[in-house]
Parts: C-alpha cells; sequence; structure tokens
C-alpha cells in the first residue's frame, strides 16, 4: 500500500477538477479506474486487471441505469465466458474487491449483489 500525494488528494477534495477516471464511492474513499487502485483515506490498494475490468462495466452500468449485472454478463464482457466456472470466478473477484473496499462482507454498502440479479455499484452521491 503506497501513500498518495498531496497534489492527487487535493484533486480528490476538489469534485469539479476530479479526472473521469476516478470515482468517489465515499468521502474518503475513491476507485481510480485508469490506475487500477482504490484509494482508501491516504492509502492505494492495487487492483488485478480483472478486478479493473469488472469495476469498469458496473461504473459504466452505474452510468446508464441504476440496473443489476448477472456475473454471467461481466464475465461474459470480460471474455472469460470460456473458462472452467465463469460465475465463480467473477464471484471471486467481487469479493476480493469487496475486502479492497473495506465492506462488511455480510451487508456491502458500496459493491452490492441481489441473489438472482447480479451485482451493482453503489457510490454515494
Amino acid at each position: 500500500m503506497n501513500t498518495i500525494s498531496p497534489a492527487l488528494q487535493q484533486e480528490q477534495e476538489n469534485a469539479s477538477t476530479t479526472p473521469s477516471s476516478l470515482i468517489r464511492l465515499r468521502p474518503t474513499l475513491w476507485l481510480d479506474l485508469d490506475g487500477g487502485v482504490i484509494i482508501r483515506e491516504h492509502e492505494e490498494i492495487l487492483l488485478t486487471a480483472r478486478e479493473v475490468g469488472a469495476l469498469r462495466i458496473l461504473a459504466h452500468t452505474m452510468c446508464t441505469s441504476r440496473s443489476y449485472l448477472r456475473a454471467s454478463v461481466i464475465a461474459q464482457q470480460l471474455d472469460i465466458a470460456n473458462a472452467f466456472d465463469p460465475e465463480h470466478c467473477i464471484e471471486q473477484n467481487i469479493c476480493s474487491i469487496r475486502r479492497k473496499l473495506g465492506e462488511p462482507p455480510r451487508h456491502p454498502r458500496i459493491l452490492k449483489g441481489r441473489r438472482g440479479l447480479g451485482y451493482r455499484l453503489c457510490p454515494e452521491l
């Protein structure tokens, strides 16, 4: 985990200059899709390429609709639909992302999931 620069911290605090790759999830929690990191407090938490890909898909859906995405749809968009168990692979990535976000396992508030519907990214507005 790395410490973020004061310049990036100032940029995060000023929403009008926030780059589009930065998504504010909570007051002290940011997602940097271009950098492949979660910025929590003053720390950068690295994401894997597949985690970034899943978050890009969920962020795009968040911007265009409020719907949930099934794991199978995410797997297809990440081009892993032919894997042995693509839905399980996505579920494992979602669990890993939630840990990195600091989400409580039983009641996540940022990366929500609903049985039969899928997953949705829910930033604080």
